[in-house]
């Protein structure tokens, strides 16, 4: 991987020449450059996991550095950007490597989350989100002065320029684009065993796109409480969310529960584990498409209830009826039906009756007589009680 030190001295040089190719000014840009060509030039005599690790630091201030210093030349903002995901890969994701592969499963599960189909589709929507929000972003730092929005009309503009999104102190879409990229960037990162060879990798990879992933999605269902506007792209991007943490969410189950057992032993180092069977599934060369999406979803079962389920969230969300409690308990039913059909994490769809046992409360506190709610939460407490169908066995 002698190349990808070349790759890095010429963003390097790329780096430094670019203030004066694209006519604006920032002296920030001649230390990054140098650093790179530093970097590229000690990994080209000998390779090294901290310096290739500092290099992608500077790649990432390369993302936020626009943001925090509020870029007025689009140029600048797209030379970035760009440049700080290049860096990243040359200087850790394509030389990444791990031990020799073996066939194996994780222990107890009979399949592997951590397999390259799940990845793919997490990189792909982790690139429409990272599109998205840079087009958010764009119209935030003053590129551009219009937004397209099909159905709700001035909805984006009222949302990106709202008081919430003014809290912030840098672009909170240009913030989300930087997380769609490291995301990114951490989906393409490691084999296919990364699981037992990287597990602080997987740790904060699953951070990343499970939990912030479930609050952003229940903040931008919650738009029109504090906005009074809907967005059609935070509604695109909540959505891609919604998919990526449904098939990150096993890979980061696997790697705690392996954590529990070996009582925190194996973080930093990995786990030694006995070699099983491996897993038989292959992707069919006659219908790619078809089998690369099956082969993803494996360990996700969309079963009638939890479907259902989320459909009583959708009708919820769209209600007026208890008026701030709707979207609320909407968005909450929504995400906890979806993330249920993970298989490892079934059992999070009693949180589901526990939104049901709300909505009757809130009813009672109200003292509103809205028999849809009250029929909508015995639903969801009657739904939550079976698991439904389960067809991969996933506990270590």
């Amino acid at each position: 991987m002698i190349w990808t030190s070349f790759a890095l001295i010429f963003l390097g040089l790329w780096q430094c020449a670019a203030p004066a190719t694209f006519g604006y000014e920032d002296p920030t840009h001649f230390f990054t450059g140098l650093l790179l060509i530093i970097g590229g030039f000690y990994l080209r005599r000998q390779s090294s996991f901290p310096v290739r690790w500092a290099l992608a630091f500077v790649g990432l201030f390369l993302q936020l550095s626009p943001l925090l210093f509020w870029a007025k030349s689009p140029a600048q903002y797209l030379n970035d950007t760009l440049i700080g995901v290049l860096v990243i890969l040359f200087a850790i994701i394509f030389p990444s490597h791990e031990k020799a592969e073996t066939p194996s499963l994780p222990p107890g599960w009979s399949y592997n989350p951590s397999t390259w189909p799940s990845r793919i589709l997490i990189a792909f929507f982790a690139t429409i989100g990272w599109f998205i929000s840079r087009y958010l972003a764009a119209y935030q730092l003053g590129y551009i002065h219009t937004m397209w929005d099909p159905f709700f009309g001035n909805g984006t503009i009222n949302v990106i320029t709202s008081a919430v999104s003014r809290a912030f102190p840098v672009s909170d879409a240009g913030l989300g684009a930087a997380s769609y990229t490291i995301e990114l960037l951490l989906a393409c990162y490691g084999g296919r065993m990364r699981w037992c060879h990287s597990p602080w990798l997987v740790i904060i990879y699953g951070i990343l796109v499970v939990p912030v992933s479930i609050v952003s999605i229940v903040l931008i269902i919650l738009q029109p409480l504090a906005v009074g506007s809907w967005c059609t792209l935070c509604i695109l991007t909540a959505i891609c969310m919604l998919v990526m943490a449904t098939l990150a969410v096993g890979e980061l189950v696997l790697v705690v529960q392996m954590l529990i057992k070996s009582r925190g032993t194996g973080f930093w180092k990995g786990f030694n584990v006995q070699q099983t069977s491996a897993d038989k599934r292959t992707l069919a060369v006659h219908s790619p498409l078809k089998d690369l999406l099956l082969f993803a979803l494996t360990g996700i079962t969309p079963t009638w209830r939890l479907l259902v389920s989320a459909v009583l969230g959708v009708i919820l969300i769209t209600s007026q009826s208890l008026k701030d409690l709707d979207p609320i308990f909407g968005a909450l039913v929504i995400v906890t039906s979806v993330l249920s059909m993970v298989e490892p994490i079934r059992s999070w769809r009693f949180a589901n009756a526990a939104w049901g046992c709300l909505i009757l409360g809130a009813l009672f506190w109200t003292g509103s007589v809205l028999l849809m709610h009250g029929a909508i939460a015995i639903l969801l407490i009657w739904l939550s009680l079976k698991a439904g169908t389960k067809r991969e066995e996933c506990r270590c």
